[in-house]
């Protein structure tokens, strides 16, 4: 996957999630990972908004055991990307270019998630009682309040 327009934080979420899903043995990294990979990045402006909407990482990882279990893939195979984190990347390169904004930040990667409602990221976070709606409008609040 290409991150030449990817923001450092942006690059980490992408880490993070990668060293998610192979902690988790899977062969692919899904929004679930993503996800992790936006909370566990708390110095992200994603990472600020999910951590004011009490989502702990955790929790986040439990859910995601619970709900997708654990796999057994070889840690240096190379992962893909699932086609809905793949739709969620891309959703978020087309909010960053709209915004008018260089490069890709975790708050578009999180925008990303919380679009696909039928993700597994976006109904770990429902199942952990915060509406993604709300995740939503704190990152348009939070970047609106940057452009001010």
């Amino acid at each position: 996957m290409r991150l030449d327009n990817f923001g450092p934080d942006a690059r980490s979420v992408i880490r993070l999630a990668s060293a998610e899903a192979r902690r988790l043995g899977h062969n692919y990294v899904g929004t679930e990972h993503l996800l992790v990979g936006l909370v566990a990045d708390r110095d992200g402006r994603a990472g600020r908004v999910l951590n004011g909407a009490k989502l702990e990482l955790a929790k986040v990882r439990s859910a995601i055991e619970e709900v997708v279990g654990r796999g057994d893939a070889v840690a240096e195979v190379e992962l893909r990307l699932s086609r809905r984190a793949r739709r969620a990347i891309s959703f978020a390169a087309t909010a960053a270019r709209r915004l008018g904004h260089s490069t890709v930040g975790s708050e578009h990667l999180l925008l990303g998630v919380v679009n696909d409602e039928g993700g597994i990221g976006a109904a770990i976070i429902r199942s952990l009682r915060v509406d993604p709606g709300q995740l939503e409008a704190a990152i348009w609040r939070d970047i609106e309040g940057q452009r001010s």
